[in-house]
């Protein structure tokens, strides 16, 4: 079966996505294993979890740029790490 250029450049592109954001969730192993003990669940979700926010980092720098991919990262973190935290410190 031939595949058009259009759709081989697509494949190739997501391609490349997902084994970025693959390796995005395995970049945040040292993090998760200095805060918990690693268990198969934990590593598995920290995966999953990662994956997905690499999956959108990583179409973001493919379709849009790096910038956006960068500002899309900062958010998630400081949404995660910081306003988070403050609001369920607030709340209890």
């Amino acid at each position: 079966m031939k595949f058009k250029k259009g759709r081989t450049a697509s494949l190739n592109k997501w391609s490349a996505i997902l084994l970025s954001s693959l390796v995005f969730g395995l970049m945040h192993f040292s993090v998760a294993s200095s805060a918990f003990e690693m268990t198969l669940g934990i590593f598995a979700s920290m995966l999953i979890i990662n994956g997905i926010g690499g999956i959108i980092f990583g179409a973001l720098f493919v379709y849009l740029g790096l910038e956006f991919a960068i500002i899309a990262h900062f958010t998630a973190d400081i949404t995660l790490h910081v306003i988070g935290p403050f609001i369920a410190e607030v709340i209890t």
